[in-house]
């Protein structure tokens, strides 16, 4: 089995470079912007050879969710974006898969944290319509009221090309967690394989327990710094945040 790492760049591409030589990177799968990814994950289980699934989230505020055929050197298929993830309005801070690849929760610098169910069966249409507006977080909501139906719109900031509206179809979150008061850094497991509690640490010195099952905010740390550790992984090596986990932090008080 090929030993790889994923990588995700303020380039705003991803890349899954092997682990063990000097050789050009397996896949390089670009964002439909050219805003940057901040961070990216493994969706599908290692045991799966083929259809293999991985996210990457942005500055964009999405989260992009890639196919690639398989991680066999020279394959001649072509990789694509399957589903857009939006639902955050700000930049995606962490993204993290479920030991089955069933669900993706993401979190941000706009304070919450987003849970995806994965679709088990063939998307035909987008739950949110294209607005490449979107793309700009700063963009003052009162001056965009005023433009005219008949008026036309300048270049938008991060689109390559003007290619408004491509990439996956767009999803918005199944379930949505919110406890932190400010940004949120990171996400990781309980435990890698327990799929029951997803950890999260802020800005605001919090670090939070929630059930993946109801949304629950069951555990809560408040100190001035939250801490998250690195955790190896196995033959596929996720970038940032996915090795980051919190089930050695002492003394986390259920509430």
């Amino acid at each position: 089995m090929i030993r790889t790492i994923l990588l995700s760049s303020y380039l705003s591409h991803l890349q899954v470079l092997p682990l063990s030589t000097t050789q050009e990177p397996l896949w390089t799968l670009p964002l439909p912007t050219t805003l940057g990814a901040t961070c990216a994950t493994w969706v599908s289980p290692n045991h799966v050879e083929s259809d293999i699934l991985l996210a990457a989230g942005g500055v964009d505020r999405q989260t992009h969710v890639f196919q690639i055929p398989s991680l066999t050197p020279g394959t001649s298929e072509p990789s694509k974006e399957l589903y857009t993830l939006h639902g955050h309005t700000g930049p995606i801070s962490s993204v993290l898969a479920s030991e089955c690849g069933s669900e993706i929760i993401t979190s941000s610098w706009d304070g919450q944290i987003n849970i995806y169910a994965m679709p088990t069966e063939e998307i035909t249409e987008h739950q949110v319509p294209a607005e490449p507006l979107s793309y700009l977080a700063q963009r003052d909501l009162k001056k965009r009221r005023k433009i005219g139906e008949s008026e036309t719109r300048g270049p938008i900031e991060g689109l390559t090309d003007g290619d408004i509206g491509t990439g996956g179809w767009r999803r918005m979150p199944d379930g949505i967690w919110r406890g932190h008061k400010g940004r949120v850094g990171a996400l990781g497991w309980a435990g890698r394989d327990s799929g029951k509690v997803v950890y999260s640490g802020g800005w605001d010195g919090s670090v939070r327990g929630w059930d993946v099952e109801t949304g629950a905010n069951v555990v809560v740390r408040v100190s001035d710094f939250a801490f998250m550790r690195r955790q190896p992984a196995g033959s596929r090596m996720p970038s940032f945040p996915d090795p980051w986990v919190c089930d050695t932090i002492p003394s986390l008080t259920p509430i």
